[in-house]
């Protein structure tokens, strides 16, 4: 029989010294917002300034944990909203001179594709990796991540630079940032 608890844990972004927080028999139906009600009885951290992810994806308050098909010992990483959420004014925000970029999330990201129109991507963490943006991209425009190269300031964004793992962070992607798709060309002969 299946169980109709399961247990969540929870990691903080942006602080090295906080410990993942385990959220025990939680009901398989409850919605996200209500685990941001747990965390903020157990944290304090008003549930408006709280952004759940599962990998790429923010979780949206509305739909259930199990709609995620959340495995066990899988982490949701917790991101705190810094700031007010109002829309952003027409000049460009400083670039990220806070010492905690990591719980920083950019409201709108452009994609001019190769063939089509403009795609809006929403609410996309600065801590995501570009392996993880580019998988999200293609996933929305219905085709395979590893034909899609991702370009931003005339430099192709890399999945990993000399041996780091690269995020959109590390591009310096801001707020309203606009990236170019083009296509990844196959070699060889065709003989």
């Amino acid at each position: 029989m299946a169980s109709t608890d399961q247990t969540f844990i929870v990691r903080p972004l942006g602080g090295q010294d906080q410990e993942n927080q385990v959220y025990d028999d939680v009901p398989i139906d409850a919605t996200v917002r209500d685990l941001k009600l747990r965390i903020f009885v157990a944290q304090g951290i008003p549930v408006e300034k709280q952004k759940l992810l599962y990998g790429p994806e923010v979780m949206d308050d509305s739909r259930t944990l199990e709609s995620y098909h959340i495995r066990k010992g899988f982490i949701i990483r917790l991101v705190r909203v810094i700031g007010s959420t109002s829309t952003p004014t027409t000049t460009q925000p400083p670039l990220y001179n806070n010492a905690n970029t990591d719980a920083i999330i950019l409201k709108t990201i452009f994609v001019n594709p190769a063939k089509g129109r403009q795609v809006t991507m929403n609410e996309v963490p600065l801590v995501t990796t570009v392996e993880e943006f580019r998988k999200l991209y293609s996933s929305r425009q219905k085709q395979d991540p590893d034909v899609c190269r991702l370009i931003f300031a005339g430099k192709e964004l890399e999945d990993v630079k000399l041996g780091k793992v690269m995020t959109l962070k590390d591009y310096a992607v801001q707020n309203e940032s606009t990236l170019h798709e083009v296509y990844r060309l196959r070699g060889g002969s065709g003989k």
